[in-house]
Protein backbone atom coordinates (compact mmCIF):
# COMPACT_ATOMS: atom_id res chain seq x y z
CA UNK A 1 0.00 0.00 0.00
CA UNK A 2 2.83 2.31 0.92
CA UNK A 3 4.50 1.51 -2.37
CA UNK A 4 1.33 2.41 -4.33
CA UNK A 5 1.15 5.71 -2.48
CA UNK A 6 4.73 6.56 -3.31
CA UNK A 7 4.20 5.69 -6.98
CA UNK A 8 1.11 7.88 -7.05
CA UNK A 9 3.01 10.78 -5.50
CA UNK A 10 5.79 10.42 -8.07
CA UNK A 11 3.26 10.23 -10.89
CA UNK A 12 1.41 13.36 -9.79
CA UNK A 13 4.71 15.12 -9.17
CA UNK A 14 5.82 14.41 -12.73
CA UNK A 15 2.47 15.56 -14.09
CA UNK A 16 2.69 18.74 -12.05
CA UNK A 17 6.18 19.46 -13.28
CA UNK A 18 5.08 18.84 -16.87
CA UNK A 19 2.09 21.17 -16.56
CA UNK A 20 4.21 23.86 -14.91
CA UNK A 21 6.87 23.51 -17.59
CA UNK A 22 4.33 23.61 -20.38
CA UNK A 23 2.69 26.68 -18.85
CA UNK A 24 6.07 28.44 -18.59
CA UNK A 25 6.97 27.49 -22.18
CA UNK A 26 3.76 28.82 -23.69
CA UNK A 27 3.88 31.90 -21.48
CA UNK A 28 7.41 32.67 -22.69
CA UNK A 29 6.41 31.93 -26.27
CA UNK A 30 3.47 34.24 -25.91
CA UNK A 31 5.65 36.99 -24.46
CA UNK A 32 8.18 36.51 -27.25
CA UNK A 33 5.42 36.64 -29.86
CA UNK A 34 3.97 39.74 -28.21
CA UNK A 35 7.39 41.42 -28.19
CA UNK A 36 7.92 40.52 -31.86
CA UNK A 37 4.52 41.94 -32.77
CA UNK A 38 5.49 45.22 -31.12
CA UNK A 39 8.56 45.63 -33.35
CA UNK A 40 8.15 48.28 -36.03
CA UNK A 41 8.88 46.87 -39.47
CA UNK A 42 11.16 48.94 -41.70
CA UNK A 43 13.15 48.29 -44.86
CA UNK A 44 16.54 49.60 -45.89
CA UNK A 45 17.51 49.64 -49.56
CA UNK A 46 21.23 49.16 -50.21
CA UNK A 47 22.95 50.86 -53.13
CA UNK A 48 24.66 47.72 -54.41
CA UNK A 49 24.90 43.94 -54.08
CA UNK A 50 25.43 42.43 -50.63
CA UNK A 51 29.05 42.96 -49.57
CA UNK A 52 31.22 44.30 -46.73
CA UNK A 53 30.42 47.84 -47.87
CA UNK A 54 27.28 47.39 -45.75
CA UNK A 55 28.75 45.32 -42.90
CA UNK A 56 27.46 47.58 -40.13
CA UNK A 57 23.87 47.11 -41.28
CA UNK A 58 24.16 43.32 -41.31
CA UNK A 59 25.77 43.41 -37.85
CA UNK A 60 22.98 45.60 -36.47
CA UNK A 61 20.43 43.04 -37.65
CA UNK A 62 22.26 39.84 -36.70
CA UNK A 63 23.39 41.12 -33.29
CA UNK A 64 19.90 42.27 -32.35
CA UNK A 65 20.78 45.97 -32.27
CA UNK A 66 17.76 46.89 -34.36
CA UNK A 67 15.49 44.79 -32.13
CA UNK A 68 16.88 46.57 -29.06
CA UNK A 69 15.60 49.78 -30.64
CA UNK A 70 12.19 48.22 -31.32
CA UNK A 71 12.77 47.60 -35.03
CA UNK A 72 12.39 44.62 -37.33
CA UNK A 73 14.56 45.46 -40.34
CA UNK A 74 14.46 43.98 -43.84
CA UNK A 75 17.63 44.53 -45.87
CA UNK A 76 17.12 44.77 -49.63
CA UNK A 77 20.13 44.35 -51.90
CA UNK A 78 20.74 47.01 -54.49
CA UNK A 79 22.17 47.12 -57.98
CA UNK A 80 21.24 48.55 -61.38
CA UNK A 81 17.62 47.40 -61.05
CA UNK A 82 17.07 48.81 -57.55
CA UNK A 83 18.55 52.30 -57.13
CA UNK A 84 18.08 53.43 -53.52
CA UNK A 85 16.61 56.91 -53.93
CA UNK A 86 13.62 55.91 -56.12
CA UNK A 87 12.90 53.01 -53.75
CA UNK A 88 12.86 55.34 -50.73
CA UNK A 89 10.96 58.14 -52.46
CA UNK A 90 8.28 55.68 -53.62
CA UNK A 91 7.90 54.36 -50.04
CA UNK A 92 9.14 50.88 -50.96
CA UNK A 93 11.82 51.38 -48.31
CA UNK A 94 11.89 53.72 -45.33
CA UNK A 95 15.67 54.09 -45.44
CA UNK A 96 18.44 53.72 -47.97
CA UNK A 97 22.18 53.89 -48.54
CA UNK A 98 22.97 56.36 -51.32
CA UNK A 99 25.83 58.49 -52.57
CA UNK A 100 26.09 62.01 -51.15
CA UNK A 101 26.34 63.31 -54.72
CA UNK A 102 23.09 61.55 -55.67
CA UNK A 103 21.35 63.08 -52.66
CA UNK A 104 22.46 66.60 -53.60
CA UNK A 105 21.35 66.12 -57.20
CA UNK A 106 17.96 64.79 -56.06
CA UNK A 107 17.40 67.71 -53.68
CA UNK A 108 18.38 70.18 -56.42
CA UNK A 109 15.58 68.61 -58.50
CA UNK A 110 13.05 69.20 -55.71
CA UNK A 111 12.91 65.66 -54.35
CA UNK A 112 12.07 65.36 -50.63
CA UNK A 113 15.06 63.24 -49.61
CA UNK A 114 17.49 63.89 -46.74
CA UNK A 115 20.75 62.41 -45.48
CA UNK A 116 20.57 61.49 -41.78
CA UNK A 117 24.12 60.15 -41.26
CA UNK A 118 27.34 59.76 -43.24
CA UNK A 119 28.88 56.30 -43.51
CA UNK A 120 31.85 56.96 -45.82
CA UNK A 121 33.64 60.07 -44.58
CA UNK A 122 35.90 59.72 -47.59
CA UNK A 123 34.99 58.61 -51.09
CA UNK A 124 36.25 55.18 -52.20
CA UNK A 125 36.64 56.52 -55.76
CA UNK A 126 40.24 56.16 -56.92
CA UNK A 127 42.35 55.54 -60.00
CA UNK A 128 44.59 52.52 -60.47
CA UNK A 129 47.72 51.78 -62.47
CA UNK A 130 49.97 48.75 -62.59
CA UNK A 131 53.03 49.39 -60.44
CA UNK A 132 55.29 48.42 -63.33
CA UNK A 133 53.90 51.35 -65.35
CA UNK A 134 55.50 53.91 -63.03
CA UNK A 135 52.22 55.89 -62.88
CA UNK A 136 51.98 57.21 -59.31
CA UNK A 137 50.25 60.61 -59.50
CA UNK A 138 47.78 62.39 -61.81
CA UNK A 139 50.73 64.19 -63.40
CA UNK A 140 51.76 60.82 -64.81
CA UNK A 141 48.46 60.54 -66.72
CA UNK A 142 49.85 62.74 -69.50
CA UNK A 143 50.29 60.76 -72.74
CA UNK A 144 48.73 57.69 -71.08
CA UNK A 145 45.46 55.87 -71.81
CA UNK A 146 43.08 56.76 -68.99
CA UNK A 147 39.72 55.01 -68.70
CA UNK A 148 36.84 57.46 -68.22
CA UNK A 149 33.18 56.82 -67.41
CA UNK A 150 31.19 59.95 -68.23
CA UNK A 151 28.17 60.68 -66.06
CA UNK A 152 29.54 58.83 -63.03
CA UNK A 153 31.15 59.92 -59.77
CA UNK A 154 34.51 58.68 -61.03
CA UNK A 155 34.27 61.10 -63.97
CA UNK A 156 33.59 64.42 -62.26
CA UNK A 157 36.11 63.49 -59.55
CA UNK A 158 38.68 62.89 -62.29
CA UNK A 159 37.93 66.24 -63.97
CA UNK A 160 38.11 68.10 -60.65
CA UNK A 161 41.41 66.46 -59.72
CA UNK A 162 43.01 67.42 -63.04
CA UNK A 163 41.71 70.99 -62.81
CA UNK A 164 43.03 71.36 -59.25
CA UNK A 165 46.48 70.40 -60.52
CA UNK A 166 46.33 72.42 -63.74
CA UNK A 167 46.74 69.32 -65.93
CA UNK A 168 45.73 69.75 -69.59
CA UNK A 169 43.22 67.00 -70.46
CA UNK A 170 44.03 67.29 -74.15
CA UNK A 171 47.40 65.73 -73.39
CA UNK A 172 45.75 62.62 -71.94
CA UNK A 173 44.46 59.77 -74.11
CA UNK A 174 40.96 59.28 -72.67
CA UNK A 175 39.44 55.88 -73.37
CA UNK A 176 35.71 55.27 -72.74
CA UNK A 177 35.37 52.55 -70.09
CA UNK A 178 31.88 51.12 -69.88
CA UNK A 179 32.86 49.14 -66.78
CA UNK A 180 35.47 49.27 -64.03
CA UNK A 181 36.44 45.63 -64.59
CA UNK A 182 40.03 45.18 -63.46
CA UNK A 183 40.67 43.12 -66.63
CA UNK A 184 40.81 46.38 -68.62
CA UNK A 185 43.93 47.29 -66.65
CA UNK A 186 45.47 43.84 -66.38
CA UNK A 187 45.09 43.24 -70.13
CA UNK A 188 46.63 46.69 -70.70
CA UNK A 189 43.66 48.07 -72.61
CA UNK A 190 44.09 51.16 -70.42
CA UNK A 191 47.01 52.46 -68.37
CA UNK A 192 44.79 53.98 -65.68
CA UNK A 193 41.45 52.57 -64.53
CA UNK A 194 38.79 54.40 -62.46
CA UNK A 195 37.04 52.44 -59.74
CA UNK A 196 36.69 51.93 -56.01
CA UNK A 197 39.62 51.17 -53.79
CA UNK A 198 37.53 48.83 -51.64
CA UNK A 199 37.25 46.52 -54.64
CA UNK A 200 39.35 46.51 -57.84
CA UNK A 201 42.88 46.81 -56.38
CA UNK A 202 42.09 44.03 -53.90
CA UNK A 203 41.16 41.74 -56.79
CA UNK A 204 44.35 42.67 -58.67
CA UNK A 205 46.52 41.99 -55.63
CA UNK A 206 45.03 38.54 -55.15
CA UNK A 207 45.75 37.79 -58.79
CA UNK A 208 49.40 38.64 -58.20
CA UNK A 209 49.47 42.16 -59.67
CA UNK A 210 50.93 45.12 -57.76
CA UNK A 211 48.83 48.25 -58.23
CA UNK A 212 49.41 51.93 -57.49
CA UNK A 213 46.35 53.74 -56.10
CA UNK A 214 45.84 57.43 -56.89
CA UNK A 215 43.45 58.94 -54.31
CA UNK A 216 41.56 62.13 -55.29
CA UNK A 217 41.43 63.45 -51.71
CA UNK A 218 45.22 63.75 -51.78
CA UNK A 219 44.78 66.22 -54.64
CA UNK A 220 42.05 68.43 -53.19
CA UNK A 221 38.91 66.41 -54.00
CA UNK A 222 37.70 65.42 -50.54
CA UNK A 223 33.98 64.61 -50.51
CA UNK A 224 31.42 62.44 -48.73
CA UNK A 225 30.31 59.14 -50.27
CA UNK A 226 27.79 56.66 -48.76
CA UNK A 227 25.11 58.24 -46.57
CA UNK A 228 21.96 56.98 -44.84
CA UNK A 229 18.85 58.60 -46.29
CA UNK A 230 15.13 58.83 -45.71
CA UNK A 231 12.28 61.07 -46.80
CA UNK A 232 11.36 64.36 -45.19
CA UNK A 233 7.92 62.90 -44.41
CA UNK A 234 9.42 60.10 -42.30
CA UNK A 235 11.70 62.55 -40.51
CA UNK A 236 8.76 64.78 -39.58
CA UNK A 237 6.16 62.09 -38.93
CA UNK A 238 8.37 59.40 -37.35
CA UNK A 239 11.34 61.11 -35.70
CA UNK A 240 11.72 58.47 -32.96
CA UNK A 241 11.75 55.65 -35.49
CA UNK A 242 14.39 57.54 -37.49
CA UNK A 243 16.49 58.13 -34.39
CA UNK A 244 16.25 54.45 -33.41
CA UNK A 245 17.32 53.33 -36.88
CA UNK A 246 20.31 55.67 -36.99
CA UNK A 247 21.40 54.72 -33.48
CA UNK A 248 21.32 50.97 -34.17
CA UNK A 249 22.98 51.29 -37.58
CA UNK A 250 25.88 53.36 -36.27
CA UNK A 251 26.27 50.97 -33.32
CA UNK A 252 26.44 48.15 -35.86
CA UNK A 253 29.25 49.92 -37.67
CA UNK A 254 31.15 50.59 -34.44
CA UNK A 255 30.91 46.88 -33.60
CA UNK A 256 31.98 45.83 -37.11
CA UNK A 257 35.07 48.04 -36.99
CA UNK A 258 36.06 46.70 -33.57
CA UNK A 259 35.32 43.03 -34.37
CA UNK A 260 36.29 42.66 -38.01
CA UNK A 261 36.73 38.89 -38.26
CA UNK A 262 33.33 38.17 -36.74
CA UNK A 263 31.83 40.96 -38.82
CA UNK A 264 33.11 39.20 -41.95
CA UNK A 265 31.42 36.00 -40.72
CA UNK A 266 28.16 37.95 -40.62
CA UNK A 267 28.75 39.53 -44.06
CA UNK A 268 29.22 36.07 -45.56
CA UNK A 269 25.66 35.14 -44.54
CA UNK A 270 24.51 37.70 -47.08
CA UNK A 271 27.30 37.85 -49.68
CA UNK A 272 26.92 34.49 -51.38
CA UNK A 273 28.98 33.92 -54.49
CA UNK A 274 31.99 35.79 -53.15
CA UNK A 275 35.01 34.88 -51.03
CA UNK A 276 35.71 35.54 -47.39
CA UNK A 277 39.14 36.90 -48.31
CA UNK A 278 37.65 39.50 -50.64
CA UNK A 279 35.08 40.59 -48.04
CA UNK A 280 37.76 40.82 -45.35
CA UNK A 281 39.90 43.03 -47.60
CA UNK A 282 36.88 45.18 -48.41
CA UNK A 283 36.00 45.63 -44.74
CA UNK A 284 39.57 46.62 -43.88
CA UNK A 285 39.48 49.39 -46.49
CA UNK A 286 35.92 50.38 -45.57
CA UNK A 287 36.91 50.81 -41.92
CA UNK A 288 39.44 53.43 -42.98
CA UNK A 289 36.84 55.30 -45.02
CA UNK A 290 34.16 55.48 -42.33
CA UNK A 291 36.37 56.52 -39.42
CA UNK A 292 39.24 58.64 -40.58
CA UNK A 293 40.54 59.65 -37.15
CA UNK A 294 39.81 59.12 -33.43
CA UNK A 295 38.10 62.53 -33.34
CA UNK A 296 35.62 61.66 -36.10
CA UNK A 297 32.61 59.68 -34.92
CA UNK A 298 30.95 57.25 -37.30
CA UNK A 299 28.00 59.01 -38.90
CA UNK A 300 29.27 62.51 -38.20
CA UNK A 301 28.81 65.18 -40.88
CA UNK A 302 29.20 68.93 -41.20
CA UNK A 303 28.29 71.87 -43.42
CA UNK A 304 31.85 72.45 -44.62
CA UNK A 305 32.26 69.07 -46.28
CA UNK A 306 28.73 68.97 -47.63
CA UNK A 307 29.45 72.37 -49.15
CA UNK A 308 32.65 71.08 -50.77
CA UNK A 309 30.72 68.18 -52.28
CA UNK A 310 27.99 70.54 -53.51
CA UNK A 311 30.48 73.08 -54.91
CA UNK A 312 32.23 70.37 -56.91
CA UNK A 313 28.96 69.14 -58.42
CA UNK A 314 27.83 72.69 -59.18
CA UNK A 315 31.15 73.64 -60.74
CA UNK A 316 30.97 70.78 -63.23
CA UNK A 317 27.28 71.25 -63.96
CA UNK A 318 26.20 67.96 -62.37
CA UNK A 319 23.87 70.17 -60.32
CA UNK A 320 22.09 72.67 -62.57
CA UNK A 321 20.86 75.22 -60.02
CA UNK A 322 21.78 76.83 -56.70
CA UNK A 323 19.97 75.82 -53.52
CA UNK A 324 20.43 75.77 -49.74
CA UNK A 325 22.46 72.60 -49.11
CA UNK A 326 21.10 72.32 -45.57
CA UNK A 327 17.94 71.05 -47.26
CA UNK A 328 19.94 67.92 -48.14
CA UNK A 329 20.93 66.72 -44.68
CA UNK A 330 20.19 66.91 -40.96
CA UNK A 331 22.38 66.18 -37.94
CA UNK A 332 19.38 66.01 -35.57
CA UNK A 333 19.63 62.23 -35.22
CA UNK A 334 23.35 62.22 -34.43
CA UNK A 335 22.93 64.05 -31.11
Amino acid sequence: MKRKGIVALIFFGICGAFVTGAFWFFQQRGQSSEQSSKLKEVTIQLKWEHQAQFAGIYVAKEKGLYEEQGLSVTIERGGPGAPPLPQVLSNKAEFGVAGADDVLVAVSEGKAIKAIAVIYQESPVAYFALKESGIKTPYDFVSKRVGVREGTGTYFTYIAMLNNLGIDRSKIIEVPAITTEISLLLEKKVDVLPGFRINEPKIANRMGYAVNIIKPEEYGVDIYADVLVTTQDIIYQKPELTRAFVKATLAGWEWAVQNREEAVDIVMKYASGTTREHQRDMLEETAELIKRSPTVKIGQMNFSKWNRTYSLLRQYDVIKNDFDIEQAYTTDFLK
